[in-house]
């Protein structure tokens, strides 16, 4: 498929830098969990995502709930969410 890009993509109008992609409400830059959270929680057809903070008020949850379905998720082998240790997840 020839000129089709994979991964995040920055919000357009939003900072870009070692490109990551930014939150499209407060244009925090992202981590890996965030943009897999966005596609889990909000469909994976998703094109501009949010940051844990943003999600939580999307959804009316708690962030602290919404990093324990991560976890969840992660055991369970979910796609979106990358296996390493945290710090390879940024």
């Amino acid at each position: 498929m020839a000129g089709q890009s994979f991964g995040p993509r920055p919000a357009p109008g939003k900072p870009e830098e070692d490109g990551r992609a930014a939150c499209a409400a407060c244009g925090k830059l992202l981590t890996s969990d965030e943009i897999g959270a966005t596609r889990k929680f909000l469909g994976p057809r998703r094109t501009k995502f949010l940051c844990l903070s943003c999600l939580s008020a999307e959804l009316g949850a708690d962030p602290e709930k919404l990093r324990e379905k991560i976890e969840d998720y992660r055991r369970m082998g979910c796609v979106y969410f990358s296996p390493g240790p945290p710090e390879e997840r940024e």
